[in-house]
């Protein structure tokens, strides 16, 4: 695998790359330097923003972008933050002498985001007082008051030619759609059934179906196909929902145990049969260089245990006796888990849902246990893999064109999981970079590699080899982890 040199960077988690891939966006203080998507070196064009960079977008269609500078008390509501005047300005790819400022004023920045069609700006104030969309063409807006403060707040439809907002009126949540084409309201303020909206996503207003079920949604996520709904929920459990029929086809408990089951077991609790446990384990070359690798753990059961005061080495461990004494949060059969939760002893669920690009499988994480990443076949849910990690998990990322998994932990190595199988690439020590996120090129042939503060990240590129392995459809799972040792002996520092 070829790594770039390291950059250095104010907002390194800012880099982005364009959506068609040709561009790759590095926002430095009050600079924004364009440079070649392909290379990553050759510098193309330079922008100088009138103030230091906290916001930084491509349109959809990859001609502009957009930066900002997100007011000072952003996230903290306080009255200090109209003392800083926020803007957002806009800059041309193709022509570096036109620009569009958008001056917020006193009413302060708390995000901005663009339409779909790459013309229009959506900005939120401060205080969620109003949301304004802001056109490039004619220089009109459009505002939508009182806007609900949830993550999201505003979604598109899937053509863009809707947009559904939420409100909060009168300490009552409603919803708003609006047409993007003249941005005439459809349908206003009219309610919906939650007291309290979280989010929201097309077609969905509520989760209806998930109502009865658990402590409450936490995350949702459409499949690719848009025929089910994966849905995360406070008490742990991960469940599919039916499109038509708004009925649940199969939930899962993050079960904190990994039982060996009889050979003749039928029924959801035989998927464990198939789960593969890889633990996070250190390796000592010949030449006494130390590295992380990931290590299938084969014996069971396999008890994982959330994470306390102590270091997370203790998070970990296969036992043979059904009670493992000191840990009364969760029992052996994985209910004491739940049951602690239920009666107030601990706060979670199920935090990440993340999909791969087919749709065939989808990463989940629980607060509970922030070291461990859990990786389920859809539509049924077969829990086919759990990655256990040493430290808690910073950022997880399917590639945007095969099943390929990465995950950062803010450890000096990048894991991978891939239908295959897992492999670890350490970073070069020359890079000093200890990686918490990472930034997929469209193509899927590279990702940005950004380091622990935000100061720093490089580029990886993936060899053909990575591809291959992770493209093709395995006629069964591998037995050993052969191709992690010979990854490992491919790396190199490259010009780049």
């Amino acid at each position: 695998m070829n790594f770039s040199l390291g950059f250095s960077s104010s907002a390194a988690n800012l880099v982005a790359w364009s959506p068609n891939g040709q561009y790759l966006a590095i926002p430095d203080k009050n600079k924004v330097y364009i440079k070649d998507g392909h290379s990553a070196s050759s510098l193309l064009v330079t922008f100088t923003c009138y103030k230091a960079v906290k916001l930084l977008q491509w349109s959809p269609d990859s001609s502009l972008i957009m930066t900002g500078s997100i007011s000072a008390g952003s996230g903290k509501k306080t009255l200090s933050s109209f003392v800083s005047q926020a803007a957002v300005e806009v800059w041309n790819i193709t022509d570096p002498d036109w620009q569009c400022k958008i001056e917020l004023g006193s009413a302060g920045l708390e995000c901005a985001a663009w339409a779909p069609d790459s013309r229009h700006i959506i900005t939120t104030d401060l205080f969620y007082v109003r949301s304004t969309i802001w056109s490039l063409l004619n220089q009109s807006i459009a505002i939508i008051k009182n806007p609900k403060e949830c993550n999201p707040s505003f979604q598109f439809s899937c053509d863009g030619s809707y947009l559904a907002a939420a409100e909060r009126i009168e300490c009552k949540d409603y919803l708003t759609i609006l047409e993007t084409r003249t941005w005439n309201t459809v349908k206003q303020q009219f309610p919906v059934s939650c007291s309290d909206m979280a989010g929201l996503a097309w077609v969905l207003t509520t989760v209806k179906g998930a109502e009865p079920y658990g402590l409450g949604v936490r995350v949702v996520c459409w499949t690719p196909s848009g025929y089910h709904l994966i849905i995360g929920s406070q008490d742990t459990k991960l469940r599919v929902m039916c499109h038509r029929t708004w009925e649940i086809l199969d939930e899962q408990l993050h079960s904190p145990m990994i039982e060996k089951i009889d050979q003749e077991k039928t029924g959801s609790s035989a998927l464990e049969l198939r789960t593969r446990v890889f633990r996070v384990v250190e390796e000592v070359s010949a030449s006494g260089v130390s590295n992380k690798i990931y290590s299938e753990v084969v014996q069971r059961p396999v008890q994982l245990y959330p994470q306390r005061n102590e270091p997370l080495k203790g998070a970990f461990s296969c036992v043979k006796n059904v009670s493992p004494g000191g840990h009364p949060c969760h029992r052996s059969d994985g209910q004491g888990f739940i049951s602690n939760i239920e009666a107030g002893g601990c706060s979670g669920g199920v935090s990440v849902v993340l999909l791969s690009c087919d749709g065939l499988y989808a990463a989940t994480c629980v607060r509970q246990l922030p070291c461990v990443v859990w990786v389920w076949r859809l539509p049924r849910l077969e829990l086919i893999a759990l990655l256990v990690h040493e430290m808690h998990v910073q950022d997880v990322s399917w590639s945007p064109r095969q099943a390929r998994l990465v995950i950062t932990t803010g450890e000096d190595a990048v894991f991978m999981w891939t239908p295959y199988g897992s492999l670890t690439v350490p970073l070069p020590q020359q890079l000093r970079i200890l990686p918490t996120a990472v930034r997929w090129h469209p193509s899927g042939e590279r990702l940005v590699v950004v380091g622990k503060g935000g100061g720093q990240f490089c580029v990886l590129s993936l060899p053909p080899l990575v591809r291959k392995w992770a493209t093709e459809q395995p006629a069964s799972p591998p037995q050993s982890l052969e191709l992690a040792h010979l990854m490992d002996t491919s790396l190199q520092i490259s010009e780049s």
